[in-house]
Order: C-alpha cells, then sequence, then structure tokens
C-alpha cells in the first residue's frame, strides 16, 4: 500500500487493478486497470495530485487523480 500525501488516500497494487482507498472509512473510491504483466511498484507525487505504475512488463504510466480518480497522462 502507498499513501497518497495530503489527500489521506491510499493506494494498493493488485494483480488485475491498481485501487484508490479512502482508508479511515475503509471505502473503495476507485480503480484502474493493471499495467501489461500487474502493477509492480506505485508511488505517489509529495502534492498528492499523481502517482506512478510501473509493471512487471516495463510499462511506466503518470496517473493524475481527479474527479475520475485517475487519469493517465500518457
Amino acid at each position: 500500500m502507498t499513501a497518497i500525501p495530503c489527500t489521506g488516500y491510499a493506494l494498493t497494487a493488485e494483480s488485475d487493478a491498481v485501487r484508490v482507498w479512502h482508508p479511515a472509512h475503509g471505502r473503495l473510491l476507485g480503480q484502474i486497470d493493471s499495467p501489461p504483466g500487474g502493477a509492480r511498484v506505485i508511488a505517489a507525487s509529495p502534492d498528492g495530485q499523481h502517482f506512478l505504475t510501473a509493471g512487471n512488463g516495463g510499462a511506466i504510466r503518470i496517473w493524475t487523480i481527479g474527479w475520475g480518480i485517475a487519469d493517465p497522462q500518457g
């Protein structure tokens, strides 16, 4: 699990998805599909606006947290 600074949210990387949680309420806020091969690494930016996923297959993506929970940046 990775905490997202400034938001209080948490990220979990699982074989099929990266999930965004509100840990204080135990509520799932949203999820994105894991990169090919599953998400191996997740990291949040200090400002809590972005996070990175790195897959076992070498795919790296940067995401922006917003109303849609997570939007890809390329």
